[in-house]
């Protein structure tokens, strides 16, 4: 599959609900891709690119300072110093991250949260998103845009629908403006339930 082929699926969705494709932001996710291949997605307009790597998006933001960089995996506290080019970072979970973010600098951060109560996946339960939204107060530059989910992997991404509609609910009840769900195999379901960012990497950069 190749970017175009994504930016048709998103636009397909979202007509299906109803959605402006305007709406739904794509970060294409380099981990496994050459830069080469970054530099091809970015040249096709995508800017918004993704990384699990908090070193390896800053040695790539300083090849590709153009591009708008993602930090979307696990934080942790003694890599922050390398999230300067990171103009959102999906992956908050404890206030111990934000006291380490908020002493490096300002950030833009969405909290991850595991709603499919998954004993191996990061993320504050949805009963603690009101106790770490109330200690994000103490770190005025360490700014709450959204929430992040991860969903279960299944054969079948109707089967996670669910996941998706209730992390919908949870950005209306905060009334927060992101909602970054949706990978390589879900993406188009959780754009239909309100997905706002979508990471795909494998359906964009697999040859």
């Amino acid at each position: 599959m190749t970017l175009e082929a994504v930016r048709g699926r998103i636009e397909a969705a979202c007509a299906r609900a109803g959605r402006d494709p305007s709406g739904v932001k794509l970060v294409a996710v380099t981990k496994q891709a050459s830069m080469d291949q970054a530099r091809e997605v970015l040249a096709a307009g995508c800017v918004d690119l993704g990384e699990n790597r908090a070193q390896q998006l800053a040695a790539r933001a300083v090849e590709l300072p153009e591009a708008r960089w993602h930090f979307i995996g696990p934080l942790q506290t003694n890599k922050v110093r390398y999230l300067d080019d990171a103009a959102l970072i999906h992956s908050l979970e404890n206030e111990r991250q934000a006291a380490a973010l908020a002493k490096h600098g300002a950030f833009d951060v969405l909290i991850q949260v595991d709603i499919a109560d998954e004993p191996t996946k990061h993320g504050v339960r949805p009963a603690e998103i009101d106790a770490l939204l109330g200690a994000l107060g103490a770190y005025p530059n360490v700014k709450p845009r959204g929430f992040m989910f991860m969903a279960p992997q299944v054969e079948n991404p109707e089967d996670v629908r669910w996941v998706f509609a209730e992390g919908a609910k949870l950005k209306e009840r905060y009334g927060l403006d992101e909602l970054s769900m949706g990978m390589t195999d879900d993406f188009e379901v959780a754009i239909e339930e309100g997905a706002t960012i979508v990471r795909v990497g494998r359906a964009i950069f697999a040859r």
